[in-house]
């Protein structure tokens, strides 16, 4: 036997880590927690009708490990999600002989199939990576002038973070992508060094440039292990979103953890040409830092 999936949700907030095989997801509601002695917690799922987890059949399908960064966050998701069974996405990597390897985590809300059905390209965009990022250079028409940002500290310019690379590994092999600088974008935060009252903190943030419409779904955050752990990552950010490249609105708000890869789906997907993050926070360094920005665009 194995595992049934819903066909529901639609992801409104945070999940993490990424896997370099490919990645299924169950999109549903937690069934069971299992925590035992050894360092891998356990978790069961509702099952349904139409769809099935690629995992060894069994109460416990999906499991993680103990003791790493962003294990007390899932447990406590998970927790959550059990007690007030919301529908929650997992994404997960297929193990026929085995409970499978939870790969990322998102709380969810409506059906996760209903949206907008925009008259732009989107159906045609190419889509890269284990996610299907759009916002890779050198497809769907992008170049280098096609990314912007509010600053940069020395050569570490916008594009840095759309080229498939972080500091120290390529995360998206994509045929002829090449990394760009030191493979991220950075600007040093602004200092009140005279301590004037009136001051206004620049905005900081990054944005990429479509030159046409299209629907954006969700959206993924990579920073290398190094800089995560200096704090240079950002902490809340604001989806910005123009259709004329003049007037900016706020789509959404995210609070980010303190982690090196996160993904979140939007609350309600947006066709727009321009897709800015603006970093309100980070976590603490003096120097704001994005490895990889990655955009989605679900059909």
């Amino acid at each position: 036997m194995k595992f049934k999936m819903t066909g529901l949700a639609l992801l409104v907030s945070l999940s993490v880590t990424a896997a370099e095989t490919s990645i299924e997801e169950y999109i549903g509601k937690i069934a069971n927690i299992y925590i035992g002695k050894s360092e891998s917690v356990k978790v069961g799922i509702v099952a349904e009708e139409d769809k099935y987890l690629e995992c060894q059949e069994g109460n416990w399908p999906l499991k993680f490990q103990l003791g790493q960064v962003y294990s007390d966050s899932w447990l406590d998701l998970l927790s959550t999600v059990n007690r007030t069974q919301e529908t929650v996405r997992v994404g997960y990597t297929p193990d026929s002989e085995s409970s499978c390897d939870i790969e990322y985590l998102a709380l969810v809300q409506g059906d996760g199939i209903s949206g907008v059905d925009p008259d732009d390209g989107s159906a045609s965009l190419l889509r890269t990576g284990d996610y299907g990022n759009i916002a890779l250079i050198g497809t769907n028409g992008l170049t280098e002038s096609s990314y912007s940002v509010s600053d940069f500290y020395n050569n570490d310019a916008g594009a840095g973070a759309f080229d498939g690379f972080t500091y120290r590994e390529q995360i998206n092999d994509h045929e002829g992508v090449a990394k760009i600088g030191r493979g991220f974008w950075m600007v040093k935060k602004a200092v009140n060094t005279d301590h004037d009252p009136d001051y206004v903190e620049p905005e900081y943030w990054l944005q990429v440039d479509f030159a046409g419409l299209v629907k954006i779904t969700g959206f993924r955050v990579v920073l290398n292990d190094q800089s995560r752990e200096l704090g240079r990552g950002p902490e809340k950010v604001v989806l910005q979103v123009s259709s004329d490249g003049e007037t900016f609105v706020d789509h959404e708000s995210y609070l980010l953890s303190q982690v090196s890869d996160q993904i979140a789906t939007l609350n309600t997907a947006v066709t727009a040409r321009i897709a800015r993050l603006k970093v309100v926070t980070n976590h603490g360094d003096s120097y704001i830092e994005i490895d990889e920005f990655e955009l989605f665009s679900d059909l």
